[in-house]
């Protein structure tokens, strides 16, 4: 899946092996999926590495998990299960709670989720993170009113 930094797009860095190598506290990492089913819904990270990472939190929705990491690595952080209470998008927000220093740093291999309402959802997984535009042009009569091209 692809995961996007906020408030700065550039605030990690991305390998083509698909970790993430996340240097700044102040940053957080956001996936976004479209859930077609109800339902269960259970997060755990990989991560590869980290100095001076001691709990993380994670929002699926409006529900946030802050858990322990563990001090030796690889590791895998289960962040417990959430429920998805309709279907559409929804974000998932990864994060630091407050009052880390800047020598923060981790080294992420993947976010991996299971539950009943996992089947059929849907995530970018190109690297690609902009948005594809289309420009279209149609001759109208004057005086037309339109209100969307489909």
């Amino acid at each position: 899946m692809t995961a996007y930094v906020q408030p700065n797009p550039n605030g990690a860095r991305f390998s083509r092996s698909g970790s993430v190598r996340w240097l700044d506290p102040q940053q957080s990492l956001l996936w976004y999926g479209k859930f077609e089913n109800p339902g269960n819904l259970n997060v755990q990270l990989r991560i590869l590495q980290a100095k001076s990472v001691h709990k993380l939190r994670l929002t699926v929705g409006d529900q946030a998990h802050e858990v322990s990491v563990p001090q030796e690595f690889p590791a895998v952080v289960d962040f417990g299960d959430y429920q998805v209470q309709n279907s559409g998008y929804l974000a998932i927000q990864l994060e630091h709670p407050p009052g880390y220093a800047p020598e923060v740093s981790a080294e992420l291999d993947k976010l991996m989720l299971r539950g009943t309402s996992v089947q059929d959802a849907h995530f970018n997984l190109k690297e690609r993170r902009n948005a594809a535009s289309v420009h279209l042009m149609y001759p109208v009569p004057d005086k037309t009113a339109i209100e969307a091209f489909y």
